[in-house]
């Protein structure tokens, strides 16, 4: 299955976290197809280099975000966000110019940063739609994003999936915003709110 996924995350923030999820999504994916930077860099070679390659060659970022991840401070008491050079914040700007696919992935009850809270170049990220992962319903959760990217992966990378708010579904469904990943996600989080699950027809 083609399709290749880069997990961007904050040790001191989410390390456990993306630890898991790394190892889960290797259950339903090729090793060769995820990239993260404890498990992918070999020592002595240059971050900022590596991260370039593997950037080019992803179809999807999954940033790992938990309570901490905004406010996380560096040594001068500053917000690490705020820093151009801090390495998270480095990924998803290069994500971000080379208009790759991101799925924000939020655990630990964390919600989605407000573009207020962003630097400017990070803005666009809180119009991106998350995925909530939960420590109770973990294994399904990841089964559940993992159905979505391996679904858009199947599509052989055309983002621009015929699942979109034409399809019929039962009475009562929402209309999707738009196509692709992130209506798919939408309805996902929808219906786990609703405990309505549409049927949409291909």
């Amino acid at each position: 299955m083609a399709g290749n996924i880069f997990i961007s995350y904050r040790r001191t923030d989410a390390a456990a976290w993306a630890g898991r999820l790394h190892m889960a999504l290797e259950q339903r994916f090729n090793r060769n197809q995820l990239f993260m930077d404890v498990d992918n860099i070999k020592p002595g070679s240059d971050f900022v280099q590596v991260l370039d390659a593997q950037f080019a060659k992803c179809d999807v970022m999954l940033p790992v975000i938990g309570n901490g991840w905004l406010e996380a401070r560096n040594e001068r008491g500053l917000r690490r966000i705020d820093d151009p050079e801090d390495f998270v914040r480095i990924e998803i700007e290069s994500a971000l110019k080379r208009d790759k696919k991101i799925v924000p992935v939020l655990v630990d009850g964390a919600s989605m940063p407000r573009a207020s809270d962003l630097p400017e170049s990070l803005k666009p990220l809180a119009r991106r739609q998350a995925f909530f992962l939960s420590h109770n319903k973990f294994g399904s959760d990841v089964g559940d994003l993992a159905k979505l990217l391996g679904e858009v992966f199947a599509e052989g990378g055309n983002w621009e999936s015929r699942w979109g708010s034409s399809s019929p579904s039962r009475q009562g469904s929402p209309s999707l915003p738009g196509r692709g990943l992130e209506a798919r996600l939408w309805l996902l989080a929808w219906s786990r709110d609703t405990g309505v699950w549409p049927l949409l027809a291909y």
